[in-house]
C-alpha cells in the first residue's frame, strides 16, 4: 500500500470535508467568543432591577457603634446599571448625640452612590421630637436631598416649618441633623399664634 492509495480521496468526498472544517470552525468560534469572552456576558438592562427587597430595614452606625441612622421602606428596587436603589414609603432616622433623633417619612426615595445621598420625594415630613435644648420641629416639602455622612438636608423647593406657635413658609431650605440647626433660603414668611 503506498501513500497514495491510503489518502486518495473522491472529488465528493474532498468537498464533504472541506465542509465539515468549515462547520467545525464556525462553531469553535462561536464556543470561543460566547464561553471564553467575559465581556460577552448579557447585561441588565438599565430599567430592570437586580435584587427587590420588601420590608427593608436598615441600621446605620457611626464609628463608635452608635445608632447613626436608620432606614425602612415597605418595597425597595435596586439597579446595579447605576447602583441606585428606588424605594416606596421611605421611613428614616438621623440620629445625634446632643439632640431627639429626626423622624423623616416620603412617599418615594432614591438612594445613589450607595446610601450617601437619599434623595425624597412627594409628601416629605421631617419631624424632630422636643428635646433639652430645641423645640419641637417638623419641616413639610415635597422634594428633599439627603446627605447621610454629613448628616444635611437640603431642597430648593417650598417648604412650611412649623415649631409651637410659629408657622414658617419659604423658598427651601438646609437643615444640619445633626446639631438641629434649620436655615430658611429665601422669601420666608411667619405666622404667630398662641
Amino acid at each position: 500500500m503506498d501513500f497514495n492509495t491510503i489518502f486518495s480521496f473522491t472529488k465528493a468526498w474532498r468537498k464533504l470535508l472541506q465542509i465539515a472544517f468549515i462547520i467545525a470552525g464556525i462553531v469553535s468560534i462561536f464556543y470561543l467568543h460566547q464561553y471564553l469572552n467575559p465581556q460577552a456576558e448579557i447585561e441588565q438592562p438599565a430599567n430592570i432591577p437586580d435584587f427587590i427587597v420588601t420590608d427593608l430595614y436598615i441600621i446605620g452606625f457611626n464609628i463608635q457603634g452608635d445608632y447613626d441612622y436608620t432606614l425602612r421602606s415597605v418595597l425597595a428596587q435596586h439597579y446595579a446599571s447605576d447602583n441606585h436603589t428606588d424605594f416606596k414609603d421611605p421611613i428614616g432616622f438621623s440620629f445625634s448625640p446632643t439632640a431627639p433623633p429626626w423622624k423623616i417619612t416620603a412617599d418615594f426615595g432614591q438612594a445613589n452612590s450607595g446610601y450617601t445621598q437619599v434623595h425624597l420625594w412627594e409628601h416629605v415630613v421631617m419631624h424632630q421630637p422636643e428635646g433639652r435644648n430645641n423645640n419641637s420641629s417638623t419641616l413639610l416639602t415635597d422634594d428633599m436631598m439627603i446627605y447621610t455622612k454629613t448628616k444635611e438636608a437640603k431642597t430648593n423647593a417650598f417648604v412650611t416649618a412649623k415649631q409651637p406657635g410659629i408657622i414658617i413658609t419659604s423658598q427651601g431650605v438646609y437643615a444640619n441633623l445633626a446639631n438641629g440647626k434649620v436655615v430658611l433660603l429665601k422669601q420666608a414668611r411667619a405666622i404667630y399664634s398662641q
